[in-house]
């Protein structure tokens, strides 16, 4: 299939009025303004400002997850306790029934 082929031609055209997918005229990424230093220095200390916002934001979900991960560990630390006592628990009584079992047999 070639590219003069006006089949084809049609077909990729009508394929992207289709969707809407235009790119719009001019430059890609086009700054705001005419790109003189009319405000320049107010547009830089907005931003300034909104990254500063940014960095304690993200300061105080370092804490928080700090925080969730000593939690996380007291609680898993606990949980795993609570398991070792169920386990030994459960044998010892596995064991006192196979004692009892065994007496009621009369195999000792």
């Amino acid at each position: 299939m070639s590219l003069d082929n006006p089949d084809y031609t049609a077909n990729v055209i009508r394929y992207n009025e289709g969707l809407g997918r235009r790119r719009p005229p001019g430059p890609l990424l086009q700054p705001p303004g005419d790109g003189g230093s009319d405000n320049m220095e107010a547009r830089v200390k907005a931003l300034e400002t909104h990254i500063e916002y940014v960095r304690s934001d993200l300061q105080a979900i370092k804490l928080d997850v700090r925080e969730l991960r000593t939690i996380h560990d007291r609680d898993f630390r606990q949980s795993f306790g609570y398991l070792v006592v169920a386990t030994l628990g459960l044998a010892s009584l596995i064991l006192g029934l196979a004692g009892l079992m065994a007496k009621g047999f009369k195999w000792f």
